[in-house]
């Protein structure tokens, strides 16, 4: 995939910069993909909402309806946050009967989950 790269017409001219950092740094910067999709985690988790909804799939697998009653809002609030954490690549889903359950996608997701509610303590 190609890098990020900065368009070198809107660089100022610059007289003194070291050509050997500049190289490493431009080698580091992640791929295109990997930012957009960093960049989609972090637009779902920019909600505190959503980012309470997320920690506490990190403990149990909820329905809408658990997840409304324990936050104490809105069914359609709830359903709201988890298809955008869905949609994010962060919640994923089962059907159980008319229920459908949702959870944590994957084990990266958990921990960066569980991190959060540690650092809420």
């Amino acid at each position: 995939m190609t890098k990020a790269s900065p368009d070198c017409r809107d660089l100022p001219a610059v007289v003194c910069f070291n050509r050997r950092k500049v190289a490493e740094l431009r080698q580091r910067i992640p791929e295109t993909l990997d930012i957009e999709e960093r960049t989609r985690i972090h637009k779902a988790l920019g909600h505190c909402g959503r980012l309470v909804v997320f920690s506490l799939l990190a403990q149990d697998e909820c329905c809408v309806c658990d997840v409304a009653h324990v936050l104490r809002m809105p069914l359609s609030t709830a359903s709201q946050h988890l298809h955008a954490l869905k949609r994010a690549g962060l919640a994923g889903s089962r059907r159980e009967g008319k229920l459908v359950f949702y959870f944590v996608a994957n084990d990266r997701a958990r921990e960066f989950a569980l991190q959060s509610l540690e650092t809420a303590k």
